[in-house]
């Protein structure tokens, strides 16, 4: 189970994530727009930040951020190598996407 969250983080991080803005680099998609909302490229700040459709998922998300002691919701301290912001992160992600 650590090696998956371990997975999870690194690709979110690296932009090697399972979404639509790598999978249409690599020719797997035909389209690299959120397939939800339509209004930008499904990356990683798209789904943790901005995507309207996982409102109610990222409420959850930053209440479980805060009760870890998680106060800045920037992609580069979301992302950043702290324990106390994987657990949350990893539980919108399979919440969410499922499997990235």
């Amino acid at each position: 189970m650590i090696r998956r969250k371990e997975t999870i983080m690194y690709r979110l991080r690296t932009g090697y994530a399972k979404l639509n803005k790598h999978l249409f680099k690599i020719g797997v998609k035909n389209s690299e727009m959120c397939e939800n909302c339509g209004r930008a490229p499904e990356t990683a700040k798209h789904i943790l930040l901005e995507c309207t459709t996982y409102s109610d998922n990222r409420n959850v998300m930053f209440q479980e951020l805060i009760a870890q002691g998680v106060t800045n919701f920037s992609m580069q301290s979301l992302l950043s190598e702290k324990a106390q912001s994987v657990l949350p992160i990893i539980n919108f992600i399979h919440a969410t996407k499922g499997d990235i």
